[in-house]
């Protein structure tokens, strides 16, 4: 029988945004997954190789679990390993994905 659950959340850390990046120099973002890569790609990357969505970034909003601000460069995580819907610790909080969900639907406009 087939793992599921694994299948589940390794599709949710490859295909899922785990935060974006935005780059207010050159005026563009790009989302990124939980191996700080394009989304759908399982090998890790990273976060300065990623291509850049042309975009006015002060339009996004900057919320998140986690802010990191460096410079012109701003990488806002969606979810950290409490708030991950598929951690272990997180099993006990089942409306953890919706909560995510809002999130990234604010994002999205």
């Amino acid at each position: 029988m087939e793992n599921y659950m694994a299948k589940a959340a390794d599709a949710f850390l490859t295909g899922r945004p785990y935060g974006i990046r935005l780059d207010f120099k050159h005026k563009g973002f790009a989302l990124f997954n939980y191996n700080m890569n394009e989304l759908g790609n399982h090998l890790p990357g990273r976060l300065e190789t990623l291509p850049l969505e042309d975009f006015d970034v002060e339009d996004i909003p900057l919320c998140g679990e986690r802010i990191v601000r460096k410079e012109n460069i701003t990488d806002i995580f969606f979810y950290d390993e409490k708030s991950n819907p598929y951690s272990v610790s997180s099993w006990n909080a089942p409306l953890k994905p919706f909560r995510l969900n809002s999130g990234m639907m604010r994002i999205a406009g």
